[in-house]
């Protein structure tokens, strides 16, 4: 069976794995799909978690609803407009080029997309059994 990717490495490195490692200051924006099967919507989010806890870098994730993989930007009009606006309204904050009528229109997906530092899992006891406190949601 032919690889969809033929140069992954499935052996190669994990992105997880070099959290601890990534350099301070840097801006990070994931891009995500609820539909995407090639990086699943949660493995994405996990990653952007992992490196907010870290409280060195400003993290986003901006959550498109049904474009795949490949197409992010391209597939469907609210998506691109996701894309778009968010990505610019992340510009201006940072003090990069932006089209000030697309930042604007981004606002609200910015908040969204922030993440805020978020302590590590707890164990939390409800009803006399142990679960997992979930972090904020998206």
């Amino acid at each position: 069976m032919e690889m969809a990717f033929p140069n992954f490495k499935i052996d190669g490195i994990c992105p997880g794995s070099c959290v601890d490692d990534f350099p301070e200051g840097i801006p990070v924006v994931f891009v995500t799909s609820r539909v995407d099967e090639v990086v699943p919507n949660g493995s994405t989010k996990k990653l952007a978690f992992e490196l907010a806890r870290r409280e060195r870098n400003q993290v986003y994730v901006i959550e498109l609803l049904s474009s795949w993989h490949p197409h992010y930007p391209l597939q469907h009009t609210k998506d691109r407009e996701i894309y778009t606006y968010g990505l610019h309204a992340i510009y201006k904050t940072h003090g990069l080029p932006y089209i000030e009528e697309f930042a604007q229109l981004g606002v609200d997906i910015l908040k969204r997309a922030r993440l805020p530092f978020i302590p590590p899992f707890k164990m939390a006891v409800e009803s006399g059994s142990p679960s997992i406190a979930e972090p904020n949601k998206l």
